[in-house]
C-alpha cells in the first residue's frame, strides 16, 4: 500500500486542506483531491475538481480532459441529501456544456489527423493544439 492511498483512508479536515493547496500546481495531488471527496461520498466537490482539472493547464491530452469530464459529468448527478438542487444542476450544465464542445474537438481532430489538405508541416502544430485544452466553440466551430 502506497503512501497517497493511505492519506486516502484518513479523515481530517487537514488532509483536504493539504490537497487543495497542492492540487493547483500538482495533478497527482489532483487526483488524490478528488479521490478523498469520491471516498468520503462527497460526489459534488469530487465533480468540480474535475471539471478544474478538465479546465485546467495541465499537460493533458483531450481524451484526458473527456474523461475527467465524464466522471464529473457521473458524479454531479449523483444525489445526496443536503446538496442544493440549484448548484448541482449548473454544475452539471457546465460539465455538460464542457464534454460537448470537447466531444466536437475530438471528432475534429480526428478528421484533421487523417486530412490531406494540411501540409506535412503544418498537421503536428494543428493536432498539438487540438489534441490539449478543451478551446471555445467559436474557435472549434
Amino acid at each position: 500500500e502506497n503512501r497517497s492511498d493511505r492519506l486516502l483512508e484518513v479523515e481530517s479536515p487537514c488532509i483536504i486542506t493539504y490537497l487543495e493547496r497542492r492540487s493547483s500546481d500538482d495533478i497527482a495531488h489532483a487526483d488524490l483531491l478528488w479521490k478523498y471527496y469520491l471516498q468520503n461520498e462527497r460526489y459534488q466537490d469530487a465533480a468540480m475538481v474535475q471539471l478544474a482539472l478538465a479546465k485546467s493547464q495541465f499537460v493533458l491530452s483531450l481524451d484526458q480532459r473527456i474523461s475527467y469530464l465524464g466522471n464529473a459529468k457521473t458524479n454531479a448527478s449523483t444525489t445526496r441529501p443536503g446538496i442544493v438542487r440549484s448548484s448541482r444542476t449548473e454544475v452539471l450544465r457546465e460539465v455538460s456544456d464542457l464534454l460537448d464542445v470537447a466531444n466536437i474537438q475530438s471528432d475534429l481532430l480526428q478528421r484533421l489527423k487523417g486530412e490531406s489538405r494540411i501540409t506535412a508541416d503544418r498537421r503536428p502544430q494543428v493536432i498539438e493544439e487540438l489534441n490539449g485544452q478543451i478551446l471555445p466553440l467559436t474557435v472549434v466551430s
